[in-house]
């Protein structure tokens, strides 16, 4: 018989799933800045971002992509991936984002695997990501996040005017929401599938758990990448929380301690390593930041 140890939960019919951070925020907070990209200068509220999940949401029935259908995002850290995630678990569909740091046979690998119908991807990767194609059959198109050659852009598609999927799909227990591969040490990576209950009552077991920091608003800075789960869990955490969250793709300690400083955030989420640079950032240049709270690692 399993034996497990720790609080319980508390009834997950009170729960609240991954899906609804979003809206559930809208209804409390509309206009309290949700995501913020310093890199490219984007703010936008929790009003603004439902609009945006919505319509790339729309976007997605529209080019005849569904449930259970997966597609790729291949790009460094931003308030598009949140857009994306948010509106691929509004329908229904598999989100498998892909590691930039890996080469093009691994990438070919990925979206084969997963056959996926559509490669989101930064236009730093668009070559990369287009000879990994052309061995697929079909071959996915691909849509850049910026500007790229002339050609429409994923935030040009969920700023502008258009329809709106506001409804959600009804999500049982074994719907999946991503597609996470692991990096292959031992052999081919494999892609593990996560459901949207199961990344929701990890989030919920952190809510009940009495020795987890609680708290609601303020703002975290995140720079762990996001195509892993923990960096995309640290964001979870903090739109669960109602907080503004920032998104840098630099990930120097330097980097991230500016942050912190500009935006009086406080906390943060790093790899052990990053949080020592950290700390001899701080001391060697005797900054005092009275405001911080916690750092978090894993």
């Amino acid at each position: 018989m399993p034996i497990v140890s720790g609080p319980p939960l508390a009834p997950l019919a009170d729960m609240p799933w991954v899906g609804d951070y979003v809206r559930n925020a809208v209804a409390a907070v509309p206009d309290r800045t949700a995501l913020i990209s310093p890199e490219l200068g984007v703010s936008i509220s929790y009003a603004e971002l439902d609009r945006r999940i919505g319509r790339m949401a729309a976007w997605l029935v529209e080019q005849g992509i569904g449930e259970d259908d997966r597609i790729a995002y291949y790009g460094r850290n931003n308030e598009l991936f949140f857009v994306v995630l948010f509106a691929t678990i509004r329908s229904g569909i598999v989100l498998v984002p892909l590691n930039w740091r890996c080469v093009e046979p691994e990438i070919a690998f990925f979206l084969e695997d997963s056959s996926s119908k559509l490669v989101i991807c930064d236009p730093d990767f668009v070559v990369t990501a287009e000879a990994a194609s052309r061995k697929l059959s079909p071959r996915p198109p691909i849509i850049v996040t910026e500007a790229h050659e002339g050609r429409q852009t994923l935030r040009e598609i969920v700023a502008a005017e258009g329809p709106l999927k506001t409804d959600a799909i009804a999500w049982r227990d074994d719907t999946v929401c991503l597609q996470l591969y692991t990096s292959g040490t031992t052999g081919r990576p494999k892609g593990v599938l996560s459901t949207h209950r199961g990344l929701s009552i990890t989030r919920w077991e952190e809510v009940c758990y009495s020795e987890f920091p609680q708290w609601e608003g303020g703002s975290i800075v995140s720079a762990m990448p996001c195509f892993h789960i923990g960096g995309m869990s640290w964001i979870l955490i903090g739109l669960l929380r109602r907080c503004t969250c920032i998104l840098t793709a630099d990930a120097s300690a330097a980097n991230i301690t500016r942050l912190l400083i500009e935006h009086k955030a406080e906390r943060t989420f790093a790899v052990p390593t990053v949080v020592r640079a950290m700390v001899d950032e701080v001391r060697a240049k005797g900054i005092s930041m009275p405001w911080f709270c916690n750092i978090f690692y894993g």
